[in-house]
C-alpha cells in the first residue's frame, strides 16, 4: 500500500501519509490511470526478479535486493532514485527490558553497526547501509551504486508512517489491484 505515498509524492502532496478524501481520489485517479500497464503487483524480491528474467517486465518499483538478485544473475539491469520523490522505511533492532542476555545483545548491536557490520548486511542484501562506516567499508564505487556517496540523499527520503485513515488506503489498494 506504501505505493499509494508513493504517488501521492509524485502528485506532488507535501505529506504523502496525511490524504484528505479529495488526495486520496487523485491517488486513485493515477492508480487507474496506469493499471493497464501494470503486469503484476509483486509480493516478493524473488518473485520480481523472476518477472523481469523471464521478460514479463522491464520496468519495476522495487527493492534493492531484486537489484542485487538480478545483477548477480548478471542479468542486465539498472536503478534510480527519484531525488525528494522516495518513501522508505529503516529496520531496527531492540533489546527487550527481559533480555537474559543483554551484554551479547548490544555486543551484536555493536557489531552491526560497525563498517564490518554494515557491509555484511550490504553485500547480501544491496540495501544501503546506516552510517558512513558502512560506506568506508564498502568502498566508494560501491557507495554510489547504494545511494551512499551523498548521504544527504537520506534526509529526502518520506519514512513510512502510520495513516489515519487506513481503512480508505486499504480500500483504495484493493480496488487497484483487482
Amino acid at each position: 500500500m506504501m505505493t499509494i505515498a508513493d504517488v501521492a509524492l509524485w502528485l506532488g502532496k507535501d505529506d504523502p501519509y496525511n490524504l484528505t478524501d479529495s488526495d486520496l481520489a487523485e491517488v486513485k485517479e493515477k492508480l487507474l490511470e496506469l493499471r493497464p500497464h501494470i503486469r503484476k503487483f509483486w509480493t516478493t524480491a524473488g518473485e520480481l526478479a523472476n518477472l523481469f528474467q523471464s521478460g514479463e517486465v522491464v520496468l519495476a518499483h522495487a527493492w534493492p535486493l531484486t537489484y542485487t538478485q538480478l545483477s548477480e544473475a548478471e542479468f542486465p539491469v539498472g536503478s534510480v532514485s527519484p531525488r525528494g520523490k522516495l518513501t522508505g522505511w529503516t529496520d531496527s533492532w531492540m533489546i527487550s527490558k527481559n533480555s537474559r542476555n543483554a551484554d551479547a545483545a548490544y555486543q551484536w548491536i555493536d557489531y552491526i553497526l560497525s563498517g564490518d557490520g554494515q557491509k555484511g548486511v550490504m553485500d547480501v542484501t544491496g540495501y544501503s547501509g546506516a552510517t558512513t562506516l558502512g560506506a568506508e567499508a564498502i568502498g566508494s564505487d560501491r557507495a554510489k551504486e547504494l545511494y551512499m556517496d551523498d548521504l544527504s540523499l537520506h534526509s529526502q527520503i518520506n519514512m513510512w508512517q502510520s495513516v489515519k485513515n487506513y481503512d480508505q488506503w486499504v480500500e483504495l489498494w484493493n480496488e487497484i489491484r483487482s
